[in-house]
């Protein structure tokens, strides 16, 4: 039977009693401790005791203020020691910086006195007599390389000795306990963020794998999801029924002349739009007499291959981006019809985006370093350039609303995100979503963002993202690897079903969302 203690302090070490037992007595934490290195030599057992609440959390308590105390004075002579490293560092980096600003000046004006001397040889003597001086002033540009890299190797080493002053100072890590604990840490963020991402939101079904040696470069899914179309490096457009999750093959479509690029099934009208290298757009419609699709209209207007192409909601209008370096608007009368042509860009356009209110147009290009944004005057109904972003190029965009859309730069495992700010009006990157792979070629994937549930569905590098947007937090639900980077794919209007094709599996792989 266990018995409440009248007496608070432990006779023998005088410290709180936070255990008392029938066959132990009164237990402060020295004693616990005292029995549990004895409890081999047969002493009683701590079984039966029984932790004395107000006794133990006060003692509790107490050990935290402790600690609290200990981990803030530690905490703030680290900031203090940053601080002054921040500074140290600050100051280097600028010497730096001078150092390379002289020696770009020194190379440009070297290179000018090379040139002016070899506008002054006139004979092969005198070439042979000048190269000895010229050779004399390129190997000085080695020396003022190395001097820069000395310099940056000092700095680091400066680093370091200031590092371990700050460890060795608080007195209570050293440098491996350090890079140990940090290291845990992140594998264990890892670990929870592959958790996080390979959530199966689209599970492969696959039994339904279809091969296919002609390589795709597009895939569009009619409104009701019943058709697939898919375009080619063969100059084709495959038709497929999509039914009971299976592909099966209807129909092949011939009459582009060059790679078919980029595939638009329309919404309100039993059509479709493609968009080739033959520098050309179709429409196609379909003969319910036959129960064929046939090329209805030709539009020429671009004076190289087609790269990308949107519509608007109403579908009367059709946005193509080319390699010719423009973008042309397209106006649906009894014809189609270009009624405008930009030409902004000093490269081929990789990418198009509309806003949800459709006023909005955003452009990248490949082998460029700027995003453009055009406006649609309300009055004059023409777009006009309303903001250039420089930036790292890449071949993907997408709107998520009105103010705001992401890129995918080439090269960069983050997906920029742009937010309109209030006062200028103007796009600016507010954030970065860190990613796991790093797109290093070209890319053919084109983002979509399905309103209806708020999902990104985008790609880097070997891997497709599938990302929530929750409250302006972008949330990374699944990630999807690949052994090649060469991946197109499309996602039914009804967020259903997922289809890829890539390069290694020669195939379409169609993924089910299970969720």
């Amino acid at each position: 039977m266990i018995k409440q203690s009248t007496f608070s302090k432990c006779g023998k070490h005088h410290k709180d009693i936070v255990l008392i037992g029938k066959n132990i007595g009164k237990l402060c934490m020295q004693c616990i401790t005292d029995l549990l290195a004895a409890q081999e030599n047969s002493c009683p057992s701590i079984q039966d005791a029984v932790l004395l609440p107000e006794n133990i959390s006060n003692l509790f308590i107490r050990q935290l203020e402790d600690q609290s105390k200990k981990n803030t004075e530690i905490l703030m002579k680290i900031k203090i020691y940053l601080a002054n490293w921040k500074s140290y560092i600050s100051k280097e980096i600028d010497k730096i910086i001078d150092k390379i600003d002289n020696q770009i000046y020194q190379i440009n004006d070297t290179i000018k006195g090379i040139a002016r001397t070899f506008l002054k040889m006139e004979e092969t003597v005198q070439f042979s007599a000048a190269w000895g001086n010229i050779k004399s002033k390129l190997f000085k540009y080695s020396d003022l390389s190395n001097d820069i890299v000395q310099s940056v190797f000092l700095l680091q080493q400066k680093q370091q000795e200031l590092y371990e002053d700050v460890i060795s100072n608080t007195g209570l890590y050293t440098t491996n306990d350090i890079i140990e604990a940090l290291e845990e840490l992140n594998k264990y963020a890892n670990q929870n963020d592959e958790e996080q991402q390979n959530q199966q939101i689209f599970e492969q079904l696959l039994d339904k794998s279809v091969f296919q040696e002609d390589l795709c470069r597009a895939i569009a899914f009619s409104q009701d999801c019943s058709i697939m179309i898919s375009g080619h490096v063969s100059n084709k457009i495959k038709i497929y029924n999509f039914k009971n999750e299976e592909i099966k093959f209807n129909q092949e479509l011939s009459e582009h002349t060059n790679i078919v690029q980029c595939l638009h099934f329309m919404k309100h009208f039993n059509q479709f739009v493609s968009g080739s290298f033959d520098k050309t757009i179709r429409i196609w419609s379909f003969d319910n007499s036959q129960s064929i699709w046939y090329c209805q209209e030709i539009l020429r207007e671009h004076i190289s291959a087609i790269q990308c192409m949107i519509m608007n909601e109403n579908e009367d209008f059709i946005i193509s981006g080319s390699r010719d370096n423009s973008i042309k608007f397209w106006s649906k009368g009894q014809r189609w019809t270009c009624i405008q042509t930009l030409t902004n860009h000093d490269a081929w356009v990789s990418n198009l985006s509309l806003n949800h209110s459709q006023n909005q147009l955003i452009s990248c290009q490949a082998w460029g370093d700027k995003l453009l944004v055009y406006q649609l005057d309300s009055n004059s109904k023409l777009w006009i350039l309303k903001q250039t972003i420089i930036t790292t190029f890449g071949y993907s965009l997408c709107f998520i609303d009105d103010g705001q859309f992401v890129y995918q730069p080439k090269g960069i495992d983050v997906l920029h995100i742009y937010q309109v700010e209030e006062g200028t009006k103007k796009y600016k990157k507010a954030e970065e979503l860190q990613l796991n792979s790093i797109s290093e070629s070209y890319d053919n994937f084109n983002m979509q963002f399905i309103k209806e549930n708020s999902q990104l569905i985008h790609k880097s590098g070997k891997c497709l993202y599938l990302t929530r947007i929750e409250n302006n937090e972008f949330i990374l639900e699944q990630q999807i690897k690949f052994e090649t980077e060469y991946i197109v794919g499309a996602i039914t209007i009804n967020g259903r079903y997922f289809v890829t094709y890539d390069d290694k599996n020669k195939g379409f792989q169609v993924r089910k969302n299970i969720k």
